[in-house]
C-alpha cells in the first residue's frame, strides 16, 4: 500500500540500500527481540551453573579443611610426646626419635598450611578475606619467624639471615607470619645447597617494606607477570606444590592495603618485596 512507503520514509531507515517497510521493521524487531530473549536465557543458565559450581567448590574446600583438623591435632600431640620422651631418656636413640618427631611436626604443619590455603583461597575469591591489624615489632616478629623455620632451613642446608632495624608495622601478626612463611618456603625450594636467604626491612614514606631475597635460579621474564596467579608454578617442577602460596601472600598483603612485587634475574636469584602500613 501507499502508506507503507510513507511510514518507512518517516522512520528514515535504509537496509542494504533499500528502504525498510513498517511491516519488515516490525518483523526485524520481533526477530531481534527473540534472539535477545534466547541469549538472556542462555546467559542466565550459564550464570546459575557458574554460581552452583562456585558454591560446590567452596563447600568441598570447607569439608576438606575441617576434616584435616582432627588428624592434624593428633599428629602434633604425638610428635610432642615423642620429642619429650626422647629428651627425657638421653642417648643415641633419643636423637633418632627427636628427628622423627621433628619430621612428623613438619609434615603436620604442611598439612595445616594446605588447609589454611584452601580456606583462604575461597575467602579471597569471594571477597570475604579480612585481617585484624595491630601494631607489631617488625624486628622481633622476624626473629621469631626465623627461629621457627630454622629446622626446615637446616634440613635443606640453607642459612636464613635477617636485617630488620627497630620498626613498627600495622599488621595482623598471624597473617604476616603467613606471608613470610610462603615467601621463605618458596625461596628455600629454589635455593641451592649452602644457599642463603635474607629477610630485610626499611621504612619508606609511612610504609614498611619487607623483602625476602634468595640466590636461586631466578624467574624468567615471561613468567614474572603470572607468579601471583593462583595455581601458577613459576619455577617449580610439574606437580610440585599447590601453586597457591604466592597468590595467598598477595591477597594478605593487599588486605592490609599494601602491595607486593618481585625483582629477578635468571641465574642470580629473586627478591620479593611487599609493603605494609607503618604503625
Amino acid at each position: 500500500s501507499r502508506t507503507e512507503p510513507a511510514q518507512a520514509a518517516l522512520f528514515g531507515l535504509v537496509f542494504l540500500g533499500e528502504r525498510v517497510t513498517a511491516g519488515a521493521l516490525a518483523a526485524i524487531a520481533v526477530s531481534v527481540f527473540g534472539v535477545m530473549l534466547i541469549s538472556v536465557a542462555h546467559m542466565h543458565m550459564s550464570w546459575r551453573n557458574l554460581v552452583a559450581s562456585v558454591f560446590a567448590r567452596n563447600a568441598l574446600i570447607g569439608v576438606v579443611s575441617r576434616d584435616l583438623r582432627n588428624p592434624l591435632s593428633v599428629i602434633r600431640m604425638q610428635a610432642g610426646l615423642l620429642r619429650r620422651a626422647a629428651e627425657a631418656t638421653g642417648g643415641t636413640r633419643p636423637e633418632d626419635l627427636r628427628r622423627a618427631a621433628e619430621r612428623i611436626s613438619f609434615a603436620a604443619e604442611r598439612m595445616s598450611s594446605l588447609s589454611r590455603d584452601l580456606l583462604d583461597l575461597a575467602k579471597i575469591e569471594d571477597n570475604r578475606f579480612a585481617v585484624e591489624p595491630a601494631p607489631q615489632d617488625a624486628a622481633a616478629l622476624v626473629q621469631e619467624f626465623v627461629a621457627l623455620l630454622e629446622p626446615v632451613a637446616r634440613e635443606h642446608e640453607i642459612t636464613i639471615t635477617e636485617r630488620v632495624p627497630p620498626l613498627r608495622v600495622l599488621a595482623d601478626k598471624d597473617r604476616l607470619l603467613r606471608v613470610l612463611a610462603n615467601l621463605v618456603e618458596n625461596a628455600i625450594s629454589f635455593s641451592p645447597p649452602q644457599g642463603e636467604i635474607e629477610i630485610a626491612a626499611s621504612r619508606r614514606n609511612g610504609w614498611v617494606e619487607l623483602s625476602v631475597a634468595d640466590h636461586g635460579g631466578g624467574i624468567p621474564e615471561a613468567h614474572r607477570g603470572h607468579i601471583f596467579d593462583p595455581y601458577w608454578h613459576a619455577r617449580a617442577r610439574v606437580g610440585e606444590g599447590t601453586g597457591l602460596g604466592l597468590y595467598i601472600a598477595k591477597g594478605i598483603v593487599e588486605a592490609h592495603g599494601g602491595s607486593i612485587r618481585v625483582e629477578s634475574e635468571v641465574g642470580e636469584g629473586s627478591v620479593f618485596r611487599f609493603t605494609l602500613p607503618a604503625a
